[in-house]
């Protein structure tokens, strides 16, 4: 009966310690492999360097505050325009961009005293214009951009003043004779900056002056006290979206030595 009761005792005993044994050899089996791995068999195997993609191609849309200068404001009033475009991004240094806007640039001033006639001293006008820009990058990376742009586009316009007539149709608010078309050519010239993500995504701001070729966006001209055209300048926030990404070539590098331990030679 005592060597029954003693036999009893020490068989869980022993099973625990098999249990612990095999609990210790399973935490060291991976630990063992993972080093065997890191330690030799990565060495012989390349590593796969896997760079971001490069968007060669984008849609951007984007909104812009906008400001009128002419006879009738200098820079104080702000409306809003809404812009889409197509920009390409092959080069390091010069690429494209090829867009459209439409909005509104207004301006007013009650007190204003013109030298003859009686023009309007209010105005409000549709814009629509249709661009193509050169971007000069001074700074390109993956992850950032900052470009100067020049372009030349087309825009139509429609002045009217506080009850919605058009202005063009009111002959009185002009000099005799004195009559415009409402289509003109415009040389956008201006700055920005773009951040791009991992996945080609990005957000940026552009600083512009339409340089609108008209003196009419305010429908006065020569009743008017400031020489030359009427210009515009437009601050866009807008969004990058890839349309076209350059998967990069994976990079293959040269396998180092393999490297031997004492373990591997036994």
């Amino acid at each position: 009966m005592k060597k029954k009761a003693i036999f009893a005792h020490t068989i869980p005993f022993y099973c625990m310690r098999i249990v612990v044994c095999l609990l210790f050899a399973c935490l060291a089996l991976p630990a063992f492999a993972q080093k065997y791995i890191l330690d030799s068999e990565a060495d012989t195997l390349p590593i796969i360097i896997q760079p971001r993609p490069k968007p060669v191609r984008f849609l951007e849309l984007g909104v812009s505050a906008n400001s009128y200068k002419g006879d009738l404001s200098g820079y104080e009033k702000w409306t809003a325009c809404y812009h889409g475009a197509i920009r390409f991004n092959e080069a390091k240094r010069l690429n494209s961009r090829i867009g459209f806007g439409y909005g509104f640039v207004t301006g007013d001033n009650r007190t204003y005293k013109f030298p003859a006639g009686k023009p309007n001293i209010f105005f409000r006008s549709s814009i629509f214009f249709l661009s193509y820009e050169a971007h000069y990058n001074f700074i390109k990376t993956p992850s950032f951009m900052l470009y100067a742009s020049a372009g030349l586009g087309i825009c139509n316009y429609q002045p009217k003043n506080e009850l919605g007539e058009k202005l063009v149709d009111l002959l009185e608010t002009r000099d005799l004779d004195e009559a415009y078309g409402r289509t003109g050519f415009m040389i956008p010239i201006g700055a920005g900056a773009t951040y791009l993500l991992k996945n080609g995504y990005g957000v940026g701001v552009h600083a512009s002056w339409l340089n609108v070729q008209t003196d009419y966006l305010d429908n006065i001209s020569v009743w008017g006290t400031r020489t030359g055209n009427d210009n515009v300048l437009s601050v866009r926030f807008y969004v990058y979206a890839p349309l076209q990404l350059i998967m990069p070539k994976l990079v293959m590098p040269t396998p180092r030595k393999k490297r031997f331990y004492t373990h591997e030679l036994e």
